[in-house]
């Protein structure tokens, strides 16, 4: 179960990055206002309320201010959620397949150019590309996830910013999963390769 947990509950995936060394926005589960108050004086406004077992960014909440962190209080579902600072930054994915021995077998790499929050939110298209040359330290933190995450003969999608102030990489969230949409069909045309066969 734990190992469930760590690839459902967005705090758990925060503490497996942290102990691999990878660095993730600073944030905590909140159940009360008195709690999420604690944090915001630790990171400032904004911050973003997700649920912590979710998908994607469905129910994703970014709080500006006093008002609408009381607003968003009083209609908040009765589910754990996560509080943590706001990135500013850029969203990349490291994607991949693992073999049984949990070696990479393929990898590579999507700057996103939207916010995924964004994205659901306002109803927005996604748009993203395949890098032609993947930047090393997001495929060094990527590896590092996977070794983390003890990911084991099945693909992997992980989120990361790049933060627009300094550039450095921010873990966002697992998934044991390719990608959404189409992104297996641009492994293959990218690649010259057969991911479904592989």
């Amino acid at each position: 179960i734990d190992l469930i947990d760590s690839v459902k509950l967005k705090s758990r995936m925060k503490e497996r990055f942290r102990k691999a060394g990878i660095a993730v926005a600073q944030g905590a589960v909140v159940r009360d206002i008195e709690a999420a108050r604690l944090l915001i004086k630790k990171t400032g406004y904004p911050v973003v309320a997700k649920p912590d077992r979710g998908v994607g960014a469905l129910n994703t909440n970014k709080i500006s201010s006093d008002a609408e962190l009381a607003a968003f209080y009083r209609s908040k579902p009765a589910v754990d959620y996560i509080m943590e600072e706001f990135v500013d930054g850029d969203i990349m994915s490291f994607d991949g397949l693992t073999d049984r021995e949990g070696r990479i077998v393929f990898c590579t790499g999507h700057a996103y150019m939207a916010g995924i929050m964004e994205t659901v939110n306002e109803d927005e298209h996604v748009y993203y590309c395949s890098f032609r040359d993947l930047p090393a330290d997001l495929e060094a933190e990527g590896r590092k996830a996977v070794a983390a995450f003890d990911v084991r003969e099945r693909f992997f999608h992980i989120e990361f910013f790049r933060t627009r102030k300094d550039g450095k990489i921010v873990a966002l969230e697992v998934n044991m999963r390719p990608p959404g949409g189409y992104t297996t069909d641009m492994f293959n045309y990218a690649n010259d390769i057969d991911i479904y066969r592989e």
